[in-house]
């Protein structure tokens, strides 16, 4: 029998080395889905949701530095596929969207499901193209490959449910990819310019992207490192009381018990904060998150992706009560496929990040509550182990069960909804804005609130003054 377009499609994929395709079957995309079964040597990953799918791709393709794969049904699905994609792109991921969509013939006649793939993903890809006729499909697909994989980032091939159905053409003898490794090494003369700026220079603020990965050991001597961690130290010492644990004791205790090269992926916000200041760097350790593109959600997502990626590793996901509450659908994916991912809520009842904002622009905090449920039952009822830690004194030992047990586990934490993200030098217009945030719940009758958030943070406002 001829092959179809779907099982050139998969041929081509595996050849580039992809080993999964994180994805919602349905209707365009069901020839693909099939060809995937048929191929028997790339897995079909199962995600509640394309936007998971998306993320779980970035997080492989980053750990990896290889092609991974994500794909969406017409439609809706691809249309969920785009906050990761940007991300994805963004976080310089070389990633593979497959965008499958309504039957060619249909286009512009307002079909069921249709949209305008080229429009939609323009934005966040290095190639974005859909293919109509199996003598197209071979070199678009190598050019969105090929985009993705010099490029560092997303390209997009968009394919018809009846061409993925069609008898493929032979096309490109060649068709597959050309792996590339850029190196980049500035001019002589500029490093002694660095050197001098460094040496002279009274204080001095590192800002080291990707490209410093490879030098953790130059990066850690030439920072003011053993003074920061000294600092850091103090602050995660205090331990917090019922229901408002210290968030810096938590991450800090997470860091001891984590082995030497675990992945953390982080969701932005406040974990985000905490897990930056507090996890201690290896030279082995990877930490994902949201950086650049500062999405809601992306932590459970990306730690599917780095589990599947790297089995032999420890993954651990740092959730925010609002991240999570968004992805809640994918604890299940995380079940499913026997991920031992251990997930730590830092349950704060808020949306803490723009809480913290709203009180340092002097603003009241409102419509930042949440009313989350028990996340441990939650859990527990997808069929993984829970745990709700609402005393301090229990956090260590929590995590030492929970570390040591095999499959997924969630750890539910309840920290201090009125913990500052901020160093203990606090900046002096920081300082106004807090002050002012008080003053305007003191005015509206809030004068607990006051006193808890005050209390909380006594010995960062101690030093300031």
């Amino acid at each position: 029998m001829a092959k179809k377009v779907a099982d050139q499609l998969v041929d081509t994929l595996e050849k580039a080395g992809v080993r999964r395709i994180y994805a919602v079957t349905g209707d365009s995309l069901n020839e693909v889905n099939e060809a995937v079964r048929k191929n028997g040597r790339l897995r079909w990953i199962h995600v509640r949701h394309e936007e998971t799918g998306a993320y779980a791709a970035a997080a492989e393709a980053q750990l990896t530095g290889e092609l991974a794969c994500c794909a969406g049904s017409s439609g809706p699905g691809h249309v969920h596929l785009i906050n990761g994609l940007y991300d994805a792109q963004r976080s310089g991921a070389r990633v593979l969207a497959i965008a499958s969509t309504i039957p060619s013939r249909e286009f512009g006649t307002e079909y069921f499901q249709e949209t305008n793939t080229i429009k939609l993903f323009d934005d966040c890809s290095y190639y974005n193209q859909v293919a109509t006729t199996p003598e197209q499909f071979p070199r678009m697909l190598q050019g969105a490959m090929q985009a993705a994989i010099s490029s560092c980032g997303v390209g997009v091939i968009g394919l018809p449910g009846d061409l993925a159905a069609e008898n493929a053409t032979a096309g490109l003898s060649s068709t597959f990819s050309f792996p590339t490794r850029q190196r980049v090494c500035p001019a002589e003369q500029e490093i002694r310019e660095l050197a001098d700026l460094l040496n002279n220079a009274k204080k001095v603020t590192l800002y080291c992207g990707i490209g410093a990965k490879d030098a953790h050991p130059e990066l850690v001597q030439l920072a003011k490192y053993e003074k920061v961690r000294e600092n850091l130290r103090s602050a995660a010492a205090v331990r917090g009381k019922e229901e408002k644990i210290q968030p810096e004791y938590v991450i800090s205790v997470v860091d001891e018990l984590s082995s030497d090269d675990a992945i953390f992926t982080v969701d932005t916000g406040m974990t985000c904060v905490w897990g930056a200041r507090y996890l201690q760097a290896t030279g082995k350790r990877h930490m994902l998150g949201s950086f650049n593109h500062g999405s809601m959600a992306n932590a459970l997502p990306q730690a599917i992706g780095a589990a599947l990626a790297c089995p032999d590793r420890q993954v651990i996901a740092l959730c925010g009560d609002g991240g999570l509450s968004m992805t809640l659908g994918d604890l299940e994916t995380v079940v499913q496929y026997k991920l031992p991912i251990k997930i730590i809520v830092f349950n704060n009842r808020s949306l803490g990040m723009v809480k913290l904002e709203m009180e340092v622009d002097g603003l009241p905090d409102w419509q930042t509550d949440m009313l989350n449920p028990n996340f441990a039952q939650v859990a527990e009822a997808m069929g993984m182990t829970g745990f709700n830690v609402s005393d301090p004194e229990e956090v260590l030992n929590t995590l030492c069960n929970a570390f040591e047990l095999e499959g997924p586990v969630l750890i539910n934490v309840m920290t201090d909804p009125n913990a500052l993200a901020m160093p203990p030098k606090i900046e002096l217009g920081q300082m106004v804005g807090f002050a002012q945030s008080m003053y305007k719940l003191l005015i509206n009758g809030r004068s607990q609130e006051v006193i808890d958030t005050i209390n909380s943070n006594f010995k960062h406002i101690r030093e300031v003054f």
